[in-house]
């Protein structure tokens, strides 16, 4: 009697995603639908369009709006002012308008890739196409017409939005607004793009090149100049962040100048708490660093 021949098993073959859909987003639907059925909220984790509540212009200070009002009107600007003075809210504001008004053409960048995220945007040099190591004009225009979609990036955008700018050094700033000339095909600064920046020099100062050399601030740049970035300097002063805490406030302005008063110091042992008692035989616990520069920044800066 014959044997009843077995049925061929299926080769396992790696699931695809759906066309035009990463794993990621097909994952993040998934937990979407599911937070849904659930009566959950769900927080997107990244991507371009993070939903959030739009921000109405009565939120904004008396300052931000008048600053949003230059923004709008077209007018290049550098957004600064102390921590929790409300630059990213501004920010925030100016991004959702500009996307209503100028759909795709607004590119929302960061010196970092955390500040990025924040804003749901890319970081400057993956917008610009020219990676880490383009030091010339020359290098990093071949760099653009090598990489998809860069230099249509680059001719399509009409604002171009810089959070965390003070991480720029001079040098970069001038190559981007050489590269925006060039791509463009136009004389005027960077090329005829609105330029939004954002940012304090203060805070986070440009990074260090490898040799350990001091890079020169953007603002010494010749681009900042041909933007006229100078009078299109916006100072945010009412604190937002701590408004119902003057004295902190006044506390964290004067340690952003390098100030430690007496009231200062008062505030801040007062909120000290000794952990551990040191040891009796006097020798202190070795410290721990995970980089050079966490040495530097805690010996040299501190």
């Amino acid at each position: 009697m014959a044997k009843a021949a077995r049925p061929k098993r299926a080769s396992r073959k790696p699931r695809r995603a759906p066309r035009g859909q990463s794993w990621k987003k097909r994952g993040r639907r998934i937990r979407s639908r599911v937070a849904e059925e659930s009566g959950e909220e769900m927080v997107q984790e990244d991507g371009p369009h993070v939903k959030e509540e739009p921000i109405l212009f009565e939120h904004l200070t008396a300052e931000q709006q008048d600053a949003a009002r230059r923004a709008l009107r077209g007018e290049n600007l550098f957004l600064t002012g102390a921590a929790g003075t409300g630059k990213s809210f501004l920010l925030r504001y100016l991004i959702q308008e500009l996307e209503q008004r100028f759909p795709e053409q607004v590119a929302v960048t960061a010196s970092t890739g955390v500040a990025a995220s924040h804003l749901a945007g890319q970081t400057l040099h993956s917008f610009a196409g020219i990676g880490i190591g383009c030091s010339t004009l020359r290098m990093a225009l071949k760099k653009v017409r090598q990489t998809s979609g860069a230099e249509a990036r680059w001719t399509q955008t009409r604002v171009l939005v810089v959070d965390e700018i003070s991480m720029v050094d001079a040098k970069l700033l001038d190559l981007l607004e050489g590269l925006a000339c060039n791509l463009r095909g136009n004389r005027q600064a960077f090329g005829g793009m609105q330029v939004l920046l954002c940012g304090d020099f203060l805070q986070l100062p440009p990074v260090q090149e490898r040799g350990g050399g001091a890079r020169s601030f953007c603002f010494t740049a010749n681009a900042w100049q041909k933007a006229n970035l100078q009078q299109g300097t916006v100072l945010l002063r009412e604190p937002v962040r701590q408004q119902s805490d003057s004295d902190f406030a006044e506390v964290l302005n004067d340690m952003r100048l390098g100030i430690v008063s007496e009231k200062a110091k008062a505030m801040l042992e007062s909120c000290h708490v000794d952990l551990k008692p040191l040891p009796s035989d006097d020798i202190l616990p070795t410290k721990l660093y995970c980089s050079s520069a966490d040495i530097h920044d805690r010996f040299v800066l501190a």
